[in-house]
């Protein structure tokens, strides 16, 4: 498997980019978050479908993914012969860049997307410290 740090580029469906922002509006003024499901190559990360999960965290600016509804992504995953490629979550208040708290509570997986008020997503990679913004392709259709 590619080392998950060589991506430079994440593309997503541009209706899913739109998802993100109604999903984001919907949970103010929480964060909604959930994860990606895709495939990775060399240079780029493929996201072929978001999965909108419960928000566990006890306070506004922030998010957690329970165990069972990652376990169960990950199941999802296999079965449709993807793999987990990152999370996603809404910044309620703040830009679509990562808080100190993101930075801190990275995952297992290579991507972030960040989404803001004002409709802004912007992609991560989650295995550098600062983390490093990647470029974000929107395609037309489903990718």
């Amino acid at each position: 498997m590619t080392a998950p740090d060589s991506a430079r580029s994440v593309a997503v469906s541009s209706a899913d980019l739109a998802r993100l922002c109604e999903l984001a509006r919907a949970a103010r003024p929480l964060e909604a978050c959930g994860l990606l499901l895709g495939r990775r190559n060399r240079a780029s990360l493929l996201v072929r479908a978001l999965v909108p999960l419960r928000n566990a965290a006890r306070g506004a600016a922030s998010f957690e993914i329970g165990a069972l509804e990652q376990l169960a992504c990950e199941r999802l995953a296999l079965a449709r012969d993807l793999e987990v490629i990152g999370t996603w979550h809404s910044h309620a208040d703040a830009p679509a860049a990562p808080s100190v708290r993101d930075e801190s509570g990275a995952g297992a997986y290579p991507l972030a997307l960040i989404t803001s008020a004002d409709g802004t997503t912007r992609a991560w990679c989650t295995r550098e410290h600062p983390w490093r913004e990647v470029a974000l392709v929107g395609l037309s259709g489903n990718p």
